[in-house]
């Protein structure tokens, strides 16, 4: 089974939405969500995700009021945020990667870029994931990086099964061999390990 980053997608534009879908999907498992208020049900389900990417100009909850909700969500503490808008201008820019967010993208944009861009930051972001652990004798895959967040936010088998999409039996075997590859005989001493 071959694992798949997640992305988030956050935009009130159903089309613009499904446009973003198309040009990610060959590549990655994506969630969409209409709106903030949504996207925040998604995320507080403590679901696994890799990115997210996310529009500013939106009704109820606009872009940095999502990206200062997400930030104190525990599972997002090192989820990349990008901003794909059509806010634009050098003080918008400036704005918007203030609060955080890895990338900010404005509308119009080549869609090679874009794809280019998200790849470029998942990757850094798995860069940065791997500096905070301890010597190891390998290096984590990013399926691995994902259980080892959802271990140390103390979630069971069942609930990594379930957020992961995997069987409960394999999700087991790979709950074992990370802990063993690891050299970590009790789950519980995965945060102490971090």
């Amino acid at each position: 089974m071959s694992y798949r980053n997640r992305i988030l997608l956050v935009d009130d534009d159903p089309v613009f939405l499904e446009v973003l879908k198309g040009s990610l999907e060959n590549q990655y498992e994506i969630v969409v969500a209409e709106s903030g208020s949504a996207a925040m049900s998604y995320l507080s389900q403590t679901m696994r995700v890799d990115m997210i990417i996310l529009d500013i100009i939106m009704p109820e909850m606009d872009g940095y009021e999502l990206m200062e909700r997400i930030k104190k969500l525990p599972i997002c503490t090192d989820v990349p945020v990008m901003f794909l808008t059509g806010v634009t201008g050098h003080e918008a820019e400036i704005k918007g990667l203030g609060t955080g967010v890895c990338d900010y993208i404005a509308k119009p944009f080549k869609a090679e870029v874009f794809i280019a861009r998200v790849a470029a930051n998942l990757r850094a972001a798995k860069r940065l994931d791997m500096k905070k652990l301890p010597e190891m004798p390998e290096e984590l895959s990013d399926m691995e990086l994902a259980v080892l967040q959802l271990l140390a936010l103390s979630c069971t088998n069942e609930d990594i099964a379930e957020r992961m999409g995997y069987s409960y039996g394999y999700t087991r075997q790979l709950v074992s061999k990370l802990l063993s590859k690891l050299h970590i005989e009790n789950r519980k001493d995965v945060r102490a390990f971090l």
